[in-house]
């Protein structure tokens, strides 16, 4: 009798152990929070933007960064975002192109990195640049309410992919 009743405190014993170890695992890998979804109107099809954990670190200073992902794509976007004393930096990157988008209180577009983020390890590849959307790009828009947080990224997430000479074979898109 009274091993049957070891028995089942043993048993106990390890499924509270199971349990618990779940419980940590659970704990150690959070939920990634969708932090805006839209659509690019381009083969790249709908697009995510979550909050990564990776870690940029530009001029010691700690970037929140952001990690865009397309419906019909396996490859995601970097962005890590500097807020300057007047405006905030994009700093998008993937393997191919790297480029920033600047927001002043005038206006949003694209540029090319300057100097000191070459030196950092963030080129733009003039070989990959599509010119005619990067001149395009250059002003994006004025309005104030798309140059949010939210509204940066959503057009950072809908107009990135143009930039690329050749997108769809960038971004290996999935379309069936």
């Amino acid at each position: 009798m009274i091993s049957i009743y070891l028995l089942k405190l043993a048993a106990m014993k390890h499924l509270i152990s199971y349990f618990i170890l779940i419980l940590m695992i659970s704990f150690s890998f959070p939920a990634k929070t969708v932090f805006l979804k839209g659509t690019t109107n381009c083969a790249l099809g709908d697009f995510i933007i979550e909050k990564s954990s990776e870690l940029v670190v530009l001029d010691g200073y700690k970037l929140d960064t952001y990690t865009i992902s397309y419906e019909n794509s396996a490859k995601t976007v970097s962005v890590a975002v500097r807020t300057e004393e007047d405006c905030c930096r994009y700093i998008v990157f993937i393997d191919e192109l790297s480029v920033q988008y600047i927001c002043y209180k005038e206006y949003f577009g694209v540029l090319t990195h300057d100097k000191g983020l070459n030196n950092q390890g963030f080129v733009t590849d003039a070989n990959m640049l599509d010119k005619s959307s990067y001149f395009y790009q250059k002003l994006i828009t004025r309005d104030k309410d798309e140059k949010s947080l939210k509204g940066c990224l959503g057009l950072i997430a809908a107009y990135y992919p143009m930039l690329l000479t050749d997108m769809e074979k960038v971004f290996a898109c999935n379309i069936s």
